[in-house]
């Protein structure tokens, strides 16, 4: 039985650089999935915090940096997620957030881009591709990426004939442009 993707919506007055001008979180969304004995769990994490300085007509000189609390994970299962945030997973007590740094970009398609970022989890630093969209509507903003890491690069339990190595990642976040 496949449980419902949880979309964590989260409200914040992040106030970030988008081309020279103020960019506010709205909202973000950070949901995974991965796959447990032929099942699909899905959850999803809040805390969210960026510091988003990107321009497209100057990638060179844009940079994210964003987190997310580990403490609010949230699987809909609350034993599972109090086992997620254990020493063998996240180990929440010692590394609280998630971050991920922005190394370098290239320009893809006419809304699209491709991220360098340093993904950090545990004190395990990993350079990371990511495909993203950047579309503009009005005075509105809205960052989105789905991409997958493995587990296992960043010692996120044990080796698992159960367990799929893989997680997938949708991240979106949502702003007004001044």
């Amino acid at each position: 039985m496949k449980s419902t993707l949880l979309y964590l919506l989260l409200t914040g007055s992040f106030t970030v650089t988008f081309g020279q001008r103020n960019f506010v979180v709205d909202s973000a969304r950070i949901a995974f999935t991965i796959e447990n004995a032929g099942l699909q769990v899905d959850g999803g994490l809040e805390g969210f915090e960026a510091s988003i300085d990107f321009d497209p007509k100057c990638l060179d000189a844009s940079i994210i940096k964003a987190s997310v609390n580990i403490n609010t994970i949230n699987t809909g299962i609350p034993i599972r997620d109090k086992h997620l945030k254990r020493s063998d997973y996240f180990d929440a007590v010692n590394y609280g957030r998630i971050t991920m740094t922005s190394n370098r970009f290239k320009k893809e398609k006419s809304d699209g881009y491709l991220g360098y970022f340093a993904l950090t989890i545990k004190q395990i630093t990993r350079e990371i591709p990511i495909h993203f969209t950047c579309i503009q509507n009005s005075k509105q903003l809205t960052f989105s990426a789905t991409f997958s890491i493995k587990r296992s690069d960043f010692q996120l339990g044990d080796s698992s004939i159960i367990l799929s190595d893989i997680v997938n990642i949708t991240v979106v976040v949502i702003g007004a442009v001044d």
